[in-house]
């Protein structure tokens, strides 16, 4: 029972990022569909079969983006029409969004920064506990890591922002604070996976 609710309080949470812009989903109205590399790209409203492949390939049609990961063992595909890619295991999660930079945010200082002041203004408990330079599948970006309280329980996440063509993708994982330590590699390995295609 306690493991469903702090699952519940995680769908939450990952919930309440896609409200703020800059931190997660589509922009404009995009559709977004997901396909696997068996079965090519997968059209809008195409419904997939059951198949699972071990790399996830998603297109939003508007700007043919395709990007790749691939999951560790034992994370379980979500299908989400606002994410390029989504994966959960045991109530951890493992996100790929992409937004439009807004006009007037230039680099990733300044993106940082924007991102920041909307996480303040939804969430009163979160305390944002570093920034930095990142690599993601050899790509250059940022970091950001955060703490969150949400209903007496504390979250711990870690955000990866690559800006590219005008969009911010955003690789976000998640997971109760006390159960992140034990996920990391598992991070690791997707973060390390990722590729535009």
């Amino acid at each position: 029972m306690v493991k469903l609710a702090k699952w519940c309080l995680v769908l939450f949470v990952v919930a309440l990022l896609l409200a703020l812009p800059g931190c997660g989903g589509t922009e404009d109205g995009d559709d977004v569909s997901a396909g696997d590399e068996e079965s090519g790209e997968a059209e809008p409203g195409e419904v997939e079969g059951e198949e699972e492949s071990e790399s996830d390939e998603t297109t939003a049609p508007a700007n043919e983006v395709k990007i790749s990961v691939t999951p560790p063992e034992g994370w379980e595909k979500v299908e989400e029409d606002s994410a390029l890619a989504s994966y959960s295991k045991l109530g951890a999660t493992f996100r790929v969004t992409r937004d439009i930079v807004p006009q007037g945010v230039e680099g990733y200082d300044a993106y940082l920064e924007f991102v920041q002041g909307k996480f303040q203004e939804v969430f009163d408990s979160i305390e944002i506990t570093g920034t930095g330079n990142a690599t993601i599948g050899g790509y250059d970006g940022r970091k950001l890591t955060y703490t969150l309280e949400m209903m007496g329980v504390e979250m711990k996440g870690e955000i990866y922002y690559i800006i590219k063509d005008g969009y911010a993708y955003t690789l976000a994982c998640g997971a109760i604070a006390d159960e992140f330590p034990n996920l990391e590699a598992d991070f690791a390995q997707f973060l390390q996976s990722f590729k535009f295609e």
